[in-house]
């Protein structure tokens, strides 16, 4: 008994440490979202009241699925069947958004006040509500990286993640289809079950034409029919990239890839400032570029955005603190 008790007292604190460590993230996120609410509204920037709502942000649910996600992990510590809660909590909040209500609140407002007025809800009632919705997204991106991010030592194992993450793109189309007929269509706004099944099938039909395109070139660049034996298999370079990094090598990777994923909020947060200069500068929505200048626009907003980010990655500097 006394065994029992120390050992549900040690995952009592596991699971209070988690909480805390995620609390502690968030709060970066949540300071990162009320300054740009506070910057935009200082300098009178344009924002759609329609997609999150008044003083909400993709910042703001972005901390407030952090923090949920690990609350619904301390009660239900499934984290390799994240895939369930993805569909439980999805489920569940379609109903509510069809059956009790919740849509009209969100389409006409609390107590049938549309406009962003009336209390923070009623204020930022698409941001939050939604949130529960990109939940959902979460875990079920959370089994999916779960999938993806699973050691692999030989090609055979690659091919194998292809035909899953195939047949999952298939699934998810389908699913997307049926929904849009049977539930409605997919909303970002409400974050509802159609968009959450549409995303899923959009980023893993990505990821199956990536993956589709590593198989190709590293069978391309790595086969020597002359120098392999009949069933050998292709071994694969472990710890980095596959194509131009090599275990205990001094070379730095040069892709953009690991670049990217070594500063994944300074990426984001550059390219939300970098569009945000465009907007106060070019004003795209009031001019009618061309094809040149457009193309213009593009080609030097990649060249900011990567070429700081690659930046930072050859000089080993990273913008997380926490």
């Amino acid at each position: 008994a006394g065994g029992s008790r120390s050992r549900m007292s040690t995952l009592a604190d596991s699971k209070f440490k988690i909480l805390k460590k995620s609390i502690a993230s968030s709060s970066v996120m949540a300071v990162i979202g009320l300054l740009r609410t506070v910057i935009l509204r200082y300098m009178e920037y344009h924002v759609s009241y329609d997609e999150y709502g008044k003083d909400w942000n993709f910042f703001l649910t972005l901390a407030f699925v952090k923090v949920l996600s690990s609350l619904v992990l301390c009660v239900f510590h499934i984290p390799q069947n994240s895939w369930v809660l993805s569909v439980l909590i999805g489920t569940g909040y379609q109903i509510t958004l069809s059956y009790f209500g919740l849509m009209e609140t969100l389409e006409s407002g609390v107590g049938g006040v549309a406009s962003h007025i009336n209390g923070f809800f009623n204020a930022n009632r698409e941001g939050i509500c939604s949130s529960i919705g990109m939940l959902s997204l979460y875990f079920a991106g959370l089994s999916l990286g779960s999938l993806v991010f699973r050691k692999r030592t030989v090609l055979s194992e690659t091919i194998k993640l292809w035909k899953i993450l195939a047949g999952i793109a298939i699934l998810s189309w389908i699913g997307t289809w049926q929904a849009q007929i049977h539930i409605q269509d997919p909303s970002r706004c409400f974050a509802n079950i159609t968009y959450v099944v549409w995303s899923l099938a959009h980023n893993v039909t990505l990821l199956v034409l990536l993956f589709s395109m590593e198989i190709i070139i590293f069978t391309i660049s790595h086969i020597k029919e002359s120098s392999r034996l009949p069933g050998d298999e292709l071994v694969l370079v472990p710890g980095g990239c596959s194509n131009c990094f090599v275990r205990n090598s001094r070379t730095t990777c040069a892709c953009l890839i690991p670049a990217i994923s070594k500063n994944q909020l300074l990426y984001f947060l550059l390219g939300n400032i970098v569009t945000g200069l465009v907007n106060q500068l070019a004003h795209p929505h009031e001019n009618a570029y061309g094809v040149f200048y457009s193309t213009c626009f593009m080609f030097g907003y990649m060249l900011v955005v990567n070429g700081i980010i690659c930046i930072c990655f050859t000089f080993r500097w990273t913008a997380k603190f926490w």
